[in-house]
């Protein structure tokens, strides 16, 4: 399950980053951009919209996260489990049940890459498909949302570099590496989902920011 939103820069969600966990809160405090600071605060308050849409768990005020061995953050008191990512432009959580496992999500606007990076991140199948792709900046940012997708997923990260990953020849919907991957195109961004199971063809939800901020002011507000 998928939810996301595009529209985070239309409200200022600075207010609910008390009842944040600590560990979330000293996140977004690190952030030295008001910006990049509101959208951390509203992609963990998406993450409690959609856990009480789905499973009407009303996250805490304050709770911290728990973590794995490998450094997955979780919930003690659900099995759900769940990712976060968000960028300037956009904010993305996934949820799945324990039939589907452990998820991994990232969500990345376009932006220039250096040869360099390029190098480091893509294989060269990869940097011959961006070559001869009319958006080059959008196949570089495809590739690596599916990339980090899978190092969320996995929570152990990979030895090297991210180009030893190829997703060269791979559609929206496909199977590598021993998980099912998806993948979304949005004009502002690029969205990718990693689990070892996913049944049927994802429906990402869209969740307006004003949706998000009413439901952090009916749950969450003193």
């Amino acid at each position: 399950m998928i939810y996301y939103c595009d529209t985070l820069h239309q409200v200022d969600f600075s207010h609910f980053l008390r009842f944040l966990p600590p560990d979330r809160r000293q996140k977004a405090e690190r952030y030295r951009n008001p910006g990049d600071q509101n959208n951390c605060v509203a992609t963990y308050l998406l993450l409690a919209l959609a856990l009480y849409q789905e499973y009407r768990i009303l996250l805490p005020k304050n709770e911290p996260f728990s973590y794995t061995q490998t450094g997955k953050p979780y919930w003690k008191f659900t099995s759900a489990c769940f990712s976060l990512s968000h960028c300037q432009k956009g904010a993305a959580c996934s949820l799945s049940d324990q039939t589907e496992g452990e998820t991994g999500i990232d969500i990345q606007e376009p932006r220039p890459v250096s040869p360099a990076v390029l190098r480091r991140v893509c294989s060269q199948k990869e940097q011959a498909e961006i070559a001869l792709s009319s958006n080059p900046q959008a196949a570089f940012t495809r590739f690596w949302t599916l990339k980090e997708s899978y190092v969320k997923q996995t929570g152990k990260g990979i030895s090297g570099d991210l180009s030893q990953l190829d997703f060269s020849e791979s559609g929206h919907l496909f199977h590598r590496y021993e998980k099912d991957f998806y993948q979304m195109s949005h004009p502002d961004f690029s969205l990718a989902l990693c689990q070892k199971k996913i049944d049927t063809q994802p429906t990402p939800i869209a969740v307006h920011a004003k949706e998000i901020l009413a439901f952090a002011e009916s749950k969450y507000s003193d």
